[in-house]
């Protein structure tokens, strides 16, 4: 598997629970989920290829209080969704991320981070 193909796997696990996701910054319709790459891992005697990505919860620029809000609407069923289709959260951590297409305001976000399988 290549990584596009493996990065759109993980954001359909969760579009199929109803959120909405995208790979595109710029295309961020909050609120819903940033799904990005991360480090790549080689595993010399077997050849695969693991990496990490990114799954961020982003949230409306509102508010903190409004914004903690929305996060914590989307946190549950994006873990959820994640960790029965396979994918271990392995971290998180708040962040901002860019800013939305029509504000050009930074989003507060939760960043989790996961670990996917690219092949051999």
């Amino acid at each position: 598997m290549k990584y596009l193909p493996a990065l759109e796997a993980l954001a359909d696990v969760i579009r199929d629970v109803g959120i909405r996701a995208t790979l595109d910054t710029y295309t961020i319709n909050a609120p819903g989920v940033l799904v990005t790459p991360g480090a790549l891992t080689l595993e010399t005697l077997t050849g695969a290829t693991h990496a990490t990505a990114y799954v961020a919860i982003v949230a409306p620029a509102l508010d903190e209080t409004h914004a903690y809000r929305a996060l914590d609407t989307l946190l549950a069923p994006v873990v959820a969704a994640l960790e029965a289709a396979g994918y271990p959260i392995t971290g998180g951590e708040p962040v901002t991320i860019g800013g939305s297409a029509t504000t050009g305001t930074p989003l507060p976000a939760i960043r989790l981070t996961t670990e996917i399988y690219l092949g051999e």
